[in-house]
C-alpha cells in the first residue's frame, strides 16, 4: 500500500465497524421507540410505562420501581404520548444528570381528575432556577413543561442540589 494514498487496512476496518455500530444503535433505538408506541396504542399508558421501566434497566441499568391506579387511563391519544415522552426523558435524564442506579415512577389520578405521574430519583438533584431559564431546543425540562402545556397540563419540580428530584407531571 502506498504511503498517504489509502488508510492501512486496520484503519479502514475500524472505520467501518464504528460505523455499523453507529448504525446498529440507530436502528435500535428506533425499534425500541416503535415497540413502545404500540405497546402504548394497544395497551394504555400504564402499561406503556411499566415497558419503559423494564426497558430502561435492561438498557441504561436503572431500575425503576412502577406503581400505577389502574383507573388513569388519558382517553386523548395526544395525552397519552406527551407524558409516555416525558416520562421516558426525565428517567433518561436521571442515568445522566443525576448520578443513580435507580428510580421511581407512579401513576395515578388525581381529586381534580388529572393523571399524575410522578418521577423521581435519590440523585445529585439541581438548582431549579437554573433549569427555569434554560430554554434551549430539544426536549429537556423546558420542552416537557411546554408540551405538557400546551395539552393543559402542567410540571412540577421539587429538587435542590444534593437532594434527588421528583417530577410531577400532570394532565386532563
Amino acid at each position: 500500500m502506498h504511503k498517504g494514498k489509502h488508510p492501512h487496512p486496520s484503519e479502514e476496518s475500524l472505520a467501518h465497524a464504528k460505523q455499523l455500530i453507529t448504525e446498529s444503535i440507530g436502528v435500535a433505538r428506533n425499534l425500541s421507540h416503535d415497540l413502545s408506541l404500540v405497546v402504548l396504542r394497544e395497551k394504555g399508558l400504564a402499561a406503556a410505562l411499566e415497558w419503559l421501566a423494564a426497558w430502561m434497566g435492561t438498557h441504561n441499568g436503572l431500575t425503576v420501581r412502577f406503581d400505577s391506579d389502574a383507573v388513569t387511563e388519558p382517553l386523548d391519544e395526544a395525552i397519552s404520548v406527551a407524558l409516555f415522552q416525558s416520562a421516558r426523558e426525565l428517567l433518561l435524564n436521571a442515568t445522566k444528570h443525576a448520578g443513580v442506579k435507580a428510580a421511581e415512577m407512579r401513576m395515578s389520578l388525581t381529586s381534580d381528575h388529572e393523571v399524575e405521574i410522578l418521577v423521581g430519583d435519590n440523585g445529585k438533584g439541581f438548582d431549579p432556577a437554573m433549569a427555569a431559564q434554560a430554554s434551549t431546543p430539544g426536549f429537556g425540562l423546558f420542552s416537557i413543561r411546554q408540551r405538557l402545556q400546551l395539552l393543559g397540563g402542567r410540571m412540577e419540580v421539587a429538587t435542590a442540589p444534593g437532594s434527588g428530584s421528583q417530577f410531577r407531571l400532570f394532565a386532563p
